[in-house]
């Protein structure tokens, strides 16, 4: 099953079961909406079709939130380092930290899932996902799931979408690069259906905030689960542009209300 094809089945399946989780805990700062903002303004056609995609997926979602096959599908994934030589370079530990992080997370093997608020905590899930450090490249040929670039692209411009060239197969992969800035927020991602070119398809994080140890910690440690989530498809609860606090918006999942 191509990844694609996992995000539809992930989106279908779980959409109301993990919200409630992902968004309860701590992440820094995720410039999601700053990225979507800049590109439905250069784009306007774009967010109406986003949005009523969203609109359809709600009207079916109810249908199979609860159950799954029970089958574990494997997400490959390479995380490409753009560095000039600095703490930026981040060691295969750390990187190994955060597949640990995701499958911990994703698995529901989490202890804080007992900090969830009563009322979500019966929507918790283990959406069945393995996430693993490629071992095939596009190429067939073997990887430990890492290339690193040594390039100034490592001060990323997240307005700059043709960055993203070191993109592997996006319906393959799960590409994540890894940065030591980025001009918006910590980290982001786009939402699927926005309409970015494939090679875009990708999550893109500063250093410090990949994995557990190394140039990062815990507190910082959940950033790219969030990003993750937003990358099969699930919106901030307010809005899948917005910013909170500016205006009310609607996240699609009827387990909130508008906020």
């Amino acid at each position: 099953m191509k990844i694609q094809q996992l995000k539809s089945f992930f989106l279908i399946s779980i959409l109301v079961l993990w919200q409630a989780f992902v968004f309860a805990q701590h992440t820094p700062n995720c410039g999601q909406a700053q990225v979507m903002d800049k590109w439905f303004q250069q784009h306007p056609e774009t967010k109406g079709k986003l949005i009523q995609s969203y609109t359809e997926l709600n009207a079916h979602g109810g249908e199979a939130t609860s159950t799954r096959s029970g089958k574990m599908y494997t997400i490959p994934v390479v995380f490409h380092v753009l560095h000039l030589g600095g703490p930026e370079n981040i060691s295969e530990a750390q990187i190994q930290s955060q597949v640990d992080i995701l499958n911990r997370d994703y698995q529901k093997r989490n202890a804080d899932t007992t900090d969830v608020v009563a009322a979500f905590k019966n929507n918790i899930a283990n959406v069945g996902f393995e996430f693993k450090l490629a071992k095939i490249d596009p190429d067939g040929k073997c990887t430990n799931g890492i290339v690193r670039h040594y390039t100034s692209k490592t001060n990323w411009d997240a307005y700059f979408i043709p960055d993203f060239t070191f993109s592997w197969p996006t319906d393959r992969y799960l590409n994540i690069y890894v940065t030591k800035t980025i001009n918006v927020a910590p980290a982001y991602t786009f939402l699927p259906g926005t309409g970015i070119p494939d090679y875009a398809d990708a999550i893109v994080c500063i250093h410090n905030v990949c994995g557990s140890i190394g140039t990062s910690n815990v507190s910082n440690s959940r950033a790219v689960t969030h990003e993750v989530a937003h990358w099969f498809g699930i919106p901030h609860i307010w809005g899948v542009s917005n910013l909170p606090g500016v205006a009310c918006g609607d996240d699609f999942v009827d387990d909130t209300p508008i906020t």
